[in-house]
């Protein structure tokens, strides 16, 4: 059996601010309505986080969660309309945007652990009918990396 890996890096303050490190060294920092300072950090390659009075909450999600958690929180990092940098959610990707994705990594020789998980949403799309066109991305399609309300 595969060592479980990280898929999304996700703490939640005691006021329930959500800090999401989505990439290594995206060291996230929140002052908490409590007046504590709270860091979450590593992306998906590690957890570095601040040793708080009142702790924070781990979100984590990990390559053995059920499939239909990892399909929300799984990024990929790509630009919307206009340019900017936004973090898509596996869940949000256009289809052909899935298909890119992996055409690019066999071209290239890339093996990433993460394959897996856009084919098994490739799949999950066929079988549950649905279809997401092919069209810009817009900046409120991306996920923030602090996040003010409760959304787990």
């Amino acid at each position: 059996m595969e060592t479980p890996f990280l898929i999304a890096n996700i703490a939640q303050t005691p006021d329930g601010t959500i800090l999401w490190s989505r990439y290594t060294h995206d060291s996230v920092f929140y002052t908490d309505s409590n007046g504590e300072t709270y860091m979450n950090d590593g992306g998906v390659e590690y957890q570095h986080r601040t040793d708080n009075d009142q702790p924070m909450k781990d979100l984590s999600v990990w390559s053995n969660a059920p499939f239909e958690e990892i399909r929300q929180v799984m990024l990929r990092g790509t630009r919307d309309k206009d340019g900017n940098s936004i973090w898509i959610p596996l869940c949000k990707m256009h289809d052909l945007h899935l298909i890119g994705v992996l055409d690019y990594n066999e071209n290239m020789g890339i093996h990433s652990k993460y394959d897996q998980f856009i084919e098994k949403e490739i799949e999950y799309r066929k079988e549950h009918n649905i279809h997401i066109e092919d069209k810009p991305y817009h900046l409120d399609d991306g996920v923030k990396n602090i996040i003010k309300n409760d959304i787990f």
